[in-house]
C-alpha cells in the first residue's frame, strides 16, 4: 500500500495513458452497410452478420457525433423545432457520452491538482458512474460482434481497475485520521 501512495502520480499517469489508448485508438461501434452475403467486405470493412459489413470506429469520432447531436438539440429546443418529448432520448444519449468522458477529466485533475478530499470522491465518484454506464451499456447490448470491439472492454477495464485503485488509497488516508 506504501508503494501506491508513494507512486501515485505514476500510476494515475499510466492510467490516463491507457484510458487515451481506448478512446482513441479502440474501436468502439460500427458504421454498417448493407452488403448481401454472397459479395466479400473489402477492407477496411469486415463482415458483421448476415448482409451486414461495418467499418470501425473509434473515439474522436463518437465525441464528434455526440458533440454535434447535442448541438443539434439544444439548437432545436431553442428554436422550437423540436419538444422536449421527442428530444430526451438524444439528450440522454449525448450526455451519458460525455459521462464516459469524466474520468478522463478527473485523472487528469487528480494529477495535476494533487489529492484533495474532495476530488478524490468527485474522482471516485466519476469513474464508479463511467465504469457503470460502461457495464450497463454490455448488458443492454446482444449483439456478439461487440465482443471484436476492444475500445470500449478495455476502458471499462481500466476505469474498474483505477477505481479500486483510489477506493484503496481513500481507505488508506481514512485510517490515520479515526486513529487520532
Amino acid at each position: 500500500m506504501a508503494w501506491l501512495a508513494k507512486h501515485i502520480r505514476i500510476w494515475r499517469s499510466v492510467a490516463l495513458l491507457l484510458l487515451l489508448v481506448a478512446l482513441v485508438i479502440g474501436p468502439w461501434v460500427y458504421d454498417e452497410i448493407s452488403v448481401p452475403a454472397e459479395f466479400p467486405c473489402e477492407a477496411p470493412f469486415v463482415r458483421l452478420e448476415g448482409d451486414f459489413c461495418g467499418v470501425p470506429l473509434h473515439g474522436p469520432w463518437i465525441v464528434f457525433a455526440l458533440g454535434s447531436q447535442f448541438i443539434l438539440t439544444i439548437t432545436g429546443l431553442v428554436t422550437g423545432k423540436l419538444a422536449l418529448a421527442e428530444s430526451g432520448r438524444q439528450l440522454a444519449i449525448s450526455l451519458a457520452g460525455f459521462l464516459a468522458l469524466l474520468p478522463v477529466v478527473s485523472t487528469l485533475l487528480m494529477i495535476f491538482r494533487g489529492d484533495r478530499r474532495w476530488l478524490q470522491l468527485f474522482h471516485i465518484v466519476a469513474l464508479c458512474l463511467a465504469g457503470g454506464l460502461m457495464l450497463w451499456a454490455f448488458s443492454a447490448t446482444r449483439e456478439l460482434r461487440v465482443i471484436r470491439l476492444w475500445g470500449p472492454w478495455f476502458y471499462t477495464g481500466v476505469v474498474l481497475g483505477e477505481s479500486i485503485l483510489e477506493f484503496l488509497m481513500f481507505a488508506q488516508r481514512r485510517v490515520p485520521d479515526q486513529a487520532r
